[in-house]
């Protein structure tokens, strides 16, 4: 009943990795691209905006979480244990 998480294979988890920093540069390029619309052609769009902040906020979000799955592996896992109270002891 109390299974033992586990962190995903090392694979996964260096794809993850150059995903989420694909992820972020791709945005750097299209906030650059932004800024060089909005210098030369007066164009103000806040759509662009907002995919460069989801673009940035998966990518960063995606990043977060193998970071704290690889502290898991280093680190180890608390033990999943009921409290006496609960455990009918």
């Amino acid at each position: 009943m109390l299974r033992q998480p586990h962190t995903v294979s090392q694979r996964l988890r260096v794809i993850c990795v150059l995903m989420s920093l694909a992820g972020l540069g791709l945005s750097a390029v299209f906030f650059a691209k932004i800024i060089q619309a909005i210098v030369w052609e007066n164009a103000r769009d806040w759509a662009y905006w907002c995919a460069v902040y989801v673009g940035v906020y998966i990518s960063l979000a995606l990043l977060f979480l193998v970071v704290r799955d690889y502290q898991k592996f280093v680190y180890g896992m608390p033990n999943l244990t009921l409290p006496d109270k609960q455990s009918g002891s």
